[in-house]
């Protein structure tokens, strides 16, 4: 008997130590569940670019990884750049661009970039591995498909807008976010955010005659990034007007088109 109790005695000291170790198991975040647009080699380096989705026209997160191409190990002491290019006929031109974030939990960086035409786009990236301050550059093809989610307008101060409608992706019946960038083209390679204009939304139902109440008009929030809600009381075909000013002077108007089935 003596023996059996020394026995469980070391058995639940055991089990005791295992449960309090202090040094528990870490997870590895879920992978993520993106689109590998291209990847290509570079410097010792693979650059894999992902996306939530096929590309379209409008705002696009794009996501970054890098990977040594001998061990295929993570790179994570990077720093990277990434311009968007597209080539015309006499010309090439570039897109509005928030540039690279800070490295999210699972492992990748992220990169918006409003893509303004369907077609064959460059991403041109650079980057330096600074563990061994070895840089890279590479140029990887993307292709843009059609949307009616960007608007091009000629403000009354002759300067190019392009208006962005983020939000809503998936409209619902109730109120909405309603999430809209305004940039202006400054030249072929520069795009940056219009921050003082004021947003009047209306929104309507063409089909219908009427509009709806406790509409919120987008505010400027961040770079470029305007931000307000929008109520949609059935479904069927919306409009949403939308009225630029600056010092009680219009700017610019456009509108976007919606169906909630």
């Amino acid at each position: 008997m003596k023996t059996f109790n020394e026995l469980l005695c070391f058995v639940i000291v055991l089990v005791a130590g295992c449960n309090n170790s202090s040094d528990p198991i870490e997870k590895d975040p879920d992978p993520p569940d993106y689109i590998v647009i291209n990847e290509d080699f570079a410097s010792g380096v693979r650059v894999e670019v992902c996306a939530e989705d096929s590309v379209k026209i409008g705002y696009t997160n794009l996501f970054i990884a890098l990977f040594d191409s001998v061990s295929n190990s993570r790179l994570d002491d990077v720093t990277i750049s990434v311009e968007p290019v597209m080539h015309m006929a006499m010309h090439s031109h570039s897109a509005p661009n928030e540039g690279v974030g800070k490295q999210l939990i699972n492992g990748y960086w992220p990169c918006s970039i409003i893509f303004i035409m369907a077609g064959d786009w460059e991403l041109h990236i650079q980057f330096t591995n600074n563990a061994n301050q070895q840089t890279g550059n590479i140029i990887l093809p993307i292709s843009v498909s059609p949307s009616g989610l960007v608007k091009k307008v000629t403000g009354t101060d002759s300067i190019s807008y392009f208006i962005t409608m983020i939000e809503p992706r998936d409209p619902e019946v109730g109120l909405n976010t309603f999430k809209i960038t305004i940039h202006i083209k400054q030249s072929m390679m520069l795009f940056p955010p219009v921050e003082d204009l004021k947003v009047e939304m209306t929104p309507s139902m063409p089909s219908m005659g009427h509009g709806s109440p406790n509409n919120e008009d987008p505010v400027h929030d961040l770079n470029g990034h305007y931000v307000g809600k929008v109520n949609f009381t059935m479904t069927g075909d919306w409009r949403i007007d939308l009225k630029m000013t600056r010092d009680s002077i219009i700017i610019t108007e456009t509108h976007f088109d919606l169906m909630l089935d």
